[in-house]
This record gives C-alpha cells, sequence and structure tokens, in this order.
C-alpha cells in the first residue's frame, strides 16, 4: 500500500469506505462508467482509498478496514482469490475488471444487499449467488448487472425466480442464440453490445 493511501486509511473518522484495487496501488484518477442510465451511473460510487491485492491480506490492514462498512469494492486489475471480497459483507457496488481468474460468484453469498455488479472477463457455472435469498420481490427494479465478454454456462436460476433486473447490460461477440437467451431475463432495460463488427 503506497504510504499515502495508508495514512488516509489510518487517520480516516468516518462510517462508510469505497475500496479501490489495482495492481501496485496506485490510484487512478478517471474510471470507466459501465452503466448506460444515468440513474445506474449516480448510484455508483468512486473509491476513497486505493490497495493492491496484497494489502486484501494483511492482517493489519484488514483490521482497520473492519472499523469502516465498505460500501463499494472495484478492482481494476486481476486478483489472484477473489473470495475475499465475500469479508465485505454490506457491499452495494462491486466491479471486476480484468476477471479471468474468476469461476465462481460464491462470495456474493456474503454480500446480500448488492445491487451493482459489473464482472468482466469471467466464465462462470452460473449466476445463483447473485440472487438473494429473502426479500426479492420488495427489491424489483434494484439491481444492475454486466458482464463484459463473460461467459455463463447457465442462467435459468435468473429466468425462474422473480429477481428482476433494472439494468442488464451484455458486451460479447454477436450471437443470436446469445442475444435471445439474455433477453429472457426480466429486464427493465437490457442492451447487448457486440465486441465484433460481425452481422447476422
Amino acid at each position: 500500500m503506497l504510504q499515502n493511501e495508508r495514512d488516509k486509511l489510518f487517520s480516516y473518522e468516518k462510517k462508510y469506505l469505497n475500496i479501490g484495487v489495482t495492481k501496485t496501488g496506485q490510484p487512478l484518477h478517471a474510471i470507466a462508467i459501465p452503466w448506460s442510465e444515468h440513474s445506474s451511473a449516480f448510484n455508483m460510487r468512486t473509491p476513497d482509498i486505493f490497495l493492491c491485492e496484497a494489502d486484501l491480506y494483511d492482517d493489519e490492514i484488514l483490521l482497520q478496514l473492519d472499523k469502516f462498512t465498505i460500501l463499494g469494492f472495484y478492482a481494476f486489475c486481476g486478483l489472484e482469490d477473489y473470495k475475499v471480497i465475500g469479508r465485505f459483507t454490506h457491499l452495494q457496488d462491486i466491479f471486476l475488471k480484468d476477471a479471468r481468474n474468476l469461476q465462481d460468484l460464491t462470495f456474493m453469498e456474503n454480500t446480500p444487499d448488492w445491487f451493482m455488479l459489473f464482472i468482466q472477463g469471467a466464465k462462470l457455472p452460473n449466476l445463483n449467488p447473485i440472487i438473494p435469498a429473502s426479500e426479492v420481490s420488495k427489491r424489483l427494479h434494484s439491481y444492475c448487472l454486466g458482464l463484459y465478454d463473460c461467459h455463463v454456462d447457465d442462467i435459468s436460476m435468473l429466468l425462474d425466480s422473480n429477481f428482476h433486473l433494472y439494468e442488464l447490460l451484455i458486451w460479447k461477440n454477436w450471437n443470436k442464440e446469445e442475444h435471445d437467451r439474455w433477453q429472457k431475463v426480466k429486464s427493465l432495460i437490457y442492451h447487448y453490445y457486440r465486441l465484433d463488427e460481425q452481422r447476422e
């Protein structure tokens, strides 16, 4: 962790905190917002402090982070282990760039308060862990899910539950079957963005 970021972490006198993770711990001065709607983008936070991945396993830093309610987690680089995210049980906004090592979302079972999730590059068996165990019907139109160049084998849980998305954004190479498959998910806003220039 860079010294100036460490100084900030250990001097903050507030309740809520948002974490950014970069390869070196160097702060980013601008971040991409994946959401298409102004209301979605408005709800996205920005990091208060920046860490490198090693900091997520540092006992001293973790003890200090435990003093805050962590609402946003933004990984701007790939992580070796994504299970650590489940430690932050009050997360609302999760952004995972270059998540090639992400093979399941079991950590999401510990983050029932989430309402914005963006993932890039993952290969996932399903999205079952993102479905809250209770009160799904009370939160209609409140979830935003963005999947950039991701492959998900089974999305039946999204189809069979009363889980309802406000915004569903899929970025993939053009595939009519994939487009139609995702279109069956109940979402107020649905966009399938093409990553190639192919035509039907």
